[in-house]
């Protein structure tokens, strides 16, 4: 049964992709293996290209490094992600 509490609270415990190393390393990767299942080999070389010049021009970015290093085979140098903190009582 569901059931609406108008008090309930999410929490994103890893923060967004744009700030998180781990996840947008993870992102990138899966973007490039996601296009490469619908796409031949040619338009998912390209693609894969036109995503590393990106990630490239953005070197300065924690994030983008990561992204990088991800599409270059070598996930396990990104940031590994955290366990979540404990949720405080958020009861108003």
């Amino acid at each position: 049964m569901l059931r609406y509490t108008p008090v309930a609270v999410a929490l994103h415990a890893e923060g967004e992709f744009k700030q998180s190393p781990s996840l947008f390393s993870r992102l990138t990767a899966n973007r490039v293996k996601l296009y490469g299942s619908r796409h031949g080999t040619v338009a998912s070389a390209l693609f894969s290209a036109g995503i590393g010049l990106g990630l490239m021009l953005r070197l300065g970015r924690r994030t983008h490094r990561a992204g990088l290093l991800a599409l270059l085979g070598r996930p396990g140098i990104a940031q590994a992600p955290t366990m979540p903190l404990p949720m405080a009582d958020h009861a108003s």
